[in-house]
């Protein structure tokens, strides 16, 4: 109760009294008195909702969850005097042991409304879910978990992914058994990738495949154990890359900007090319793109464009206005890569950048090296330098010695990028256009603007369920929680604190596969939900790491230390009285003014 809250009340009590002491007829006034204190008294229990201290004995229980093995079960009784009350939410469990006649319960909840004497539960098999966990709040938990014995303990892979980009499956494995154990990915009819799991390791291992398509896929991981074929789905969804808007300036026409050019166009990038023919005349041209002035940069003109890819000699050769505008829109968030040619520049925006020549002062032959580089890689002509690896700085292309031919650093929000000039169009002239599309889509996606997407989601848990809550989140610059619809249902949220731009809600699905979610008008979001055999051993992992972080967090006791005694609860009063002193006492000034 606030100060405002409390003066309001009393004066109002002053009020009403001063207004029944003042009236002319003075019969039964110590009656309306009473009756007026009576019923501000009930408006202001009604209000408070006191509650009553009760003592009561301290129970204990024991709580059987999937896994529950007979050996914990058994040392729980052992050590429990008396003996503890039995309890399971799940029906399999309840038959497993049937001998022991656990009672069957909706949910926990269902323990603090109708056995509240219960102070210690004991805790058996892989655990609980995370949104079971805070009903364990008022209880003392003492936990005999079962840790799930399986070779794969984690998994996770991306749930979007663009078109030209790799899907990557990544497991954490411990096998135990006396042979290797070989996983596989399957998808489009054909096994994409495979690895195998050594005896008595502990191993992190990928599995990864390029798919062709847009839409939603879904694949599969299957590996090979005594039970036979074991597979489970992998889920996610392909789209459409988001086209650059690129522009190239060049001092001349070249053989690669021309290579370059055709490519990047031929993926459905916005291209826009301007070439130096003399002072201050250019040449322009246009792919994909709608024609506009390119003759002088403004930081209007290049809040347009996601890159500007350059030599150089074309940077040093820009105006002081155009260089400053080229800094501010860095600055901004616009991405450079700059091609250099030697170890002579000395541009501002390359003076964080070391770059070492070489002795031959020749250009080198070197197979470059980045993160998903495809297989059957040649060697192509780069500058004579290499680039000298420095903090703050990211590496991008590497030779096979390990030295840096590509790089990277922030400024603003934009990002400077530096490239030892390179002939990788000879890639397009051996027929293996694959191998240069993929060079070039790495560098650009690394230094090309950031762009800030209108809503972005998350689904928890990781594996959702039928008939078991989700919570879905959706971040966007809604001023209202919004709606979000999921299947044609209405999901209502709520912000989450401190993220002032998050929002999430529940929802429960009632059938598994393909879900969309979409906040008005926005973009849908796609998400999937398995049945409840499905990733069955990860689920049984995840629920007995949350659990066991959970309950460490709350200090668990010992089993030794842990006596019944008495407890102290304090039971709220049913409500009804008050309303019925409030009636009482209502009821009778009314009554009086009538006789």
């Amino acid at each position: 109760m606030t100060i405002v809250s409390v003066s309001l009340f009393a004066l109002s009590l002053l009020y009403v009294c001063w207004q029944t002491i003042t009236r002319p007829d003075r019969r039964r006034l110590s009656w309306r008195l009473l009756a007026v204190l009576g019923a501000f008294t009930a408006l202001l229990l009604l209000w408070i909702q006191p509650k009553w201290p009760r003592e009561m004995q301290i129970r204990q229980a024991l709580l059987l969850t999937p896994g529950s093995s007979p050996d914990s079960v058994r040392q729980v009784m052992q050590y429990t005097q008396p003996r503890p009350a039995i309890f399971t939410t799940d029906s399999t469990t309840a038959r497993q042991f049937s001998a022991l006649q656990p009672s069957l319960i909706p949910d926990l909840a269902y323990l603090r409304r109708h056995v509240p004497e219960i102070g210690i539960l004991h805790l058996t098999g892989y655990g609980l879910p995370a949104y079971e966990l805070n009903q364990l709040d008022s209880l003392q938990v003492i936990p005999h978990l079962t840790f799930p014995a399986s070779i794969i303990q984690s998994v996770d892979w991306p749930r979007q992914v663009e078109l030209g980009d790799s899907l990557r499956v990544q497991l954490r494995c411990t096998n135990r058994g006396r042979r290797p154990v070989s996983f596989w990915l399957q998808g489009a009819g054909m096994r994409l990738d495979s690895v195998t799991v050594a005896t008595g390791k502990t191993s992190f291992i990928q599995l990864k495949s390029l798919p062709k398509t847009a839409g939603q896929q879904l694949y599969y991981l299957q590996r090979q154990e005594q039970e036979g074929l074991i597979t489970e789905k992998i889920p996610f969804e392909v789209r459409e890359k988001q086209p650059l808007r690129l522009l190239i300036i060049e001092s001349y026409p070249t053989f690669g900007t021309k290579f370059l050019k055709n490519q990047l166009a031929a993926q459905g990038h916005k291209i826009a090319v301007r070439a130096t023919i003399s002072k201050a005349k250019f040449r322009t041209e246009f792919m994909n793109h709608e024609r506009i002035a390119l003759d002088r940069l403004s930081t209007v003109l290049l809040r347009q464009f996601d890159l500007v890819l350059l030599d150089d000699q074309t940077l040093n050769n820009l105006g002081a206005a155009e260089h400053t505008a080229l800094q501010q829109a860095i600055k901004e968030g616009l991405g450079i890569l700059v091609s250099v040619a030697n170890t002579n520049s000395r541009n501002p925006l390359l003076t964080p950048f070391e770059l070492r020549g070489n002795t031959a002062n020749e250009e080198q032959l070197y197979k470059p090296g980045w993160p998903g580089a495809p297989k059957g890689l040649t060697a192509v002509s780069f500058a004579p330098l290499t680039l000298q690896k420095k903090a703050g700085q990211k590496t991008l292309i590497t030779t096979e010695n390990g030295q840096t031919l590509a790089a990277m650093q922030a400024k603003g929000k934009g990002y400077v990028g530096v490239l030892a000039t390179s002939s990788t169009y000879t890639w397009v002239l051996d027929g293996k256009p694959q191998v240069y599309a993929a060079f070039w889509s790495y560098l650009l996606q690394e230094l090309a603007r950031r762009r800030v997407a209108l809503e972005s989601w998350q689904i928890a848990p990781q594996f959702p369920r039928v008939n078991k809550p989700v919570q879905i989140n959706v971040a966007n610059f809604a001023d209202q929680p919004p709606v979000i619809q999921t299947n044609r249902v209405n999901v209502y949220t709520e912000q989450e604190q401190p993220e002032q731009l998050q929002w999430s809600g529940t929802y429960w699905p009632r059938q598994k596969g393909w879900q969309h979610s979409q906040v008005a008008t926005g973009p849908s979001h796609s998400w999937y939900v398995y049945a409840d055999h499905e990733w069955e051993i990860v689920y049984k992992h995840k629920k007995y790491e949350e659990t066991m972080s959970y309950l460490h967090q709350r200090n668990i006791p010992s089993l030794t230390n842990i006596a019944s005694g008495i407890m102290t609860r304090k039971d709220g009063i049913p409500p009804i009285w008050f309303f019925g002193l409030f009636l009482l006492c209502a009821g009778y000034l009314w009554l009086e003014r009538k006789l």
